[in-house]
């Protein structure tokens, strides 16, 4: 007997390899989406949602990708920084270029407090959460496409709001510009080294990238 609905936060930097045989992200969701009978759920690093392009195409020859809900960037402080993204599925439906509704949670109302972490202190999460499944369920009528749109997803495309929204360049300053670009840098710099999903602060980032370059230059 199959579960009818399968909910995973797999084990986060799997690379599969001899040196680190842990398994990686997606392939725990393709095993879980195939032994599911009706939904499957995963909140996984964002990395999980554009890289290892061919088993996400082999899943979407599979399953139907539903709702991407990009997370709060703090969700698990004070324990993690990672971004993570949770991804919606409906099992044994090929996705056959359906389209998928992609929501930004960049707040969910929660605070961080001393002891015990993140919590809503101030009541807020109820009403965000409300206003969240309301929008997921009429997507035609709150669509910005910037934290909300409603596209299709096909082929080895990647799963992540950022990569079909459109900007809204009207509020665009200087600063905001420089802010991008810096943040681009170092969102590559991280993507190259393989430490995309590293918990690290700018110090030691700066001292990986430095042993790198020392490294490059033996």
């Amino acid at each position: 007997m199959k579960p009818t609905i399968g909910f995973i936060n797999p084990p986060y930097g799997g690379k599969d390899t001899k040196k680190h045989p842990t398994k990686k992200e997606i392939q725990f969701l393709e095993r879980m989406l195939d032994n599911v009978e009706k939904y499957g759920v995963i909140i996984a690093p964002v990395s999980t949602y554009f890289k290892d392009a061919d088993i996400r195409e082999r899943i979407l020859s599979k399953h139907t990708l539903k709702f991407i809900i990009h997370m709060p960037h703090d969700l698990f402080q004070p324990n993690a920084s990672t971004y993570t993204v949770i991804g919606v599925f409906e099992t044994n439906k090929p996705h056959n270029n359906k389209e998928v509704i992609f929501y930004d949670l960049k707040d969910d109302g929660f605070v961080l407090s001393k002891n015990k972490g993140r919590t809503d202190v101030y009541n807020k999460w109820n009403d965000i959460n409300k206003e969240m499944l309301n929008k997921l369920k009429n997507p035609e009528l709150y669509s910005d496409d910037s934290n909300l749109l409603k596209t299709r997803i096909s082929g080895k495309e990647e799963w992540l709001i950022y990569a079909h929204m459109k900007t809204n360049y009207d509020n665009l300053s200087e600063n905001d510009f420089l802010s991008a670009i810096k943040e681009n840098l170092i969102f590559n710099i991280r993507k190259d080294l393989d430490i995309l999903d590293e918990d690290m602060d700018q110090i030691t980032l700066l001292e990986v990238l430095n042993n790198n370059l020392d490294s490059n230059e033996d």
